[in-house]
């Protein structure tokens, strides 16, 4: 069979996944000219460490474990490298790990391969420009998504240990063991079906188990004693919830704007509902504060920046919050293929709520999630939003690399 038959499904999962590599490649050989940039100056030092056999943690300004900085260090120490360059194209490589991820979970959600929604998940705008810094995010992220996807093909042992890896790299991952296990726990199962379910629970519970030894042993979430001051054991703060929502607006506004649409037809069905959004509007008003000390420095970042407008200008700080429960009910009304859909939201506002530091990569699980569940809001909306993302993409992986402009 020559290239000119072969199937379209092939032949588009072939331009796909080849337009991809171009696409890394691209964007590893520009990184790996940059310079250390945000919280790069920890996370290659420890990693540093451990390539020269120097395990002692850095444990004065590491937050969580170092499960991500033993894996680069591996990689490093494989290619005989101790670069900025090497390390942030082996960090790209998990960006890589995360796309497939998604792409193998949407796949299983659709019944089918969705090229265009894994081409938004690859420019997405919040992660593709730390998707190649030594930074974390990405293979949480991608360790999260295949912990999903084993416990949907009833693989519990492989999501718990999925689970447990996102866990070595950022603890707070542990709350995701929720949603995996929430299928196994509701609707209750018969009195036949009990043994069962207990079996498939047990690698999660010791997966829980392991995390409240740790937490007890250690003395906090945070690795760092001197960090957990300014992360501390889940307090919550209502900041990263509405920057959820405001990102939502940006980013998804006429997906927003069809989840307001279906909102309006429930508040009509049932007046209730309008209870809602001025809830969010009384809670955004008496609880939204800007005041870790992090978002509080000299606003060299983006997101810093609009934090501080909105704290310094009651206009700005009005705008904000009325884009943010714009966005929030947008997203609560959006239709999601997972069963039980509504198990997604709390989840996720519980995820981003227990830190008190406001900032947009934490935002990355709950909406890759969202977009690997949710129905198409149609081709020329999908068409569009990947065209604005990958513009956004581009511009701030351009900033953030080249220290231009940082999120």
């Amino acid at each position: 069979m020559t290239d000119a038959t072969l199937p379209a499904g092939r032949a588009h999962r072939l331009l796909f996944w080849s337009l991809l590599a171009l696409i890394f490649v691209a964007c590893a050989g520009y990184a790996a000219r940059g310079e250390l940039r945000g919280d790069e100056y920890v996370h290659f030092e420890q990693v540093r460490r451990f390539v020269h056999g120097d395990f002692r943690l850095m444990r004065d300004a590491l937050t969580m474990l170092p499960g991500y900085h033993l894996l680069l260090a591996a990689g490093l120490r494989l290619l005989g490298a101790d670069g900025l360059g090497p390390a942030r194209v082996l960090s790209g490589l998990t960006w890589l790990v995360a796309v497939v991820g998604f792409h193998a979970l949407r796949r299983d959600a659709m019944g089918r391969d969705d090229f265009v929604a894994t081409a938004q998940f690859v420019a997405l705008p919040i992660l593709l420009p730390f998707a190649f810094l030594v930074y974390t995010d990405a293979l949480s992220l991608g360790l999260v998504l295949w912990a999903a996807w084993a416990a949907g093909r009833h693989r519990h042992g492989w999501a718990a240990a999925f689970l447990l890896g996102a866990m070595l790299v950022r603890q707070n991952n542990v709350l995701w063991l929720v949603l995996l296990a929430w299928p196994l726990l509701w609707p209750l199962p018969a009195r036949a079906e009990v043994l069962g379910r207990c079996r498939a629970l047990l690698p999660y519970g010791v997966v829980g188990g392991a995390f409240l030894t740790y937490w007890i042993v250690n003395g906090s979430v945070s690795l760092s004693p001197t960090q957990a001051v300014m992360h501390p054991d889940f307090s919550p703060h209502a900041g990263n919830g509405f920057y959820l929502g405001f990102l939502a607006a940006l980013l998804l506004p006429a997906q927003c704007i069809q989840g307001i649409a279906r909102f309006l037809a429930a508040a009509r069905a049932q007046p209730w509902w309008w209870l809602l959004p001025v809830l969010l509007a009384v809670v955004y008003l008496q609880a939204f504060r800007v005041d870790h000390p992090y978002n509080l420095g000299e606003p060299v970042a983006l997101r810093n920046w609009l934090l501080h407008r909105t704290q310094q200008s009651l206009s700005w700080h009005l705008a904000f919050g009325a884009v943010a429960v714009f966005g929030a009910l947008g997203l609560l009304w959006q239709r999601l293929m997972l069963r039980p859909a509504w198990v997604l939201w709390p989840l996720a506002a519980l995820f981003v709520s227990l830190s008190w530091l406001i900032e947009q990569r934490y935002a990355l699980i709950p909406l890759a999630l969202l977009l690997v569940w949710r129905q198409p809001a149609g081709r020329r909306i999908e068409l569009a939003t990947l065209a604005l993302w990958a513009v956004l993409a581009v511009l701030f992986f351009w900033g953030m690399i080249s220290g231009r402009l940082y999120l």
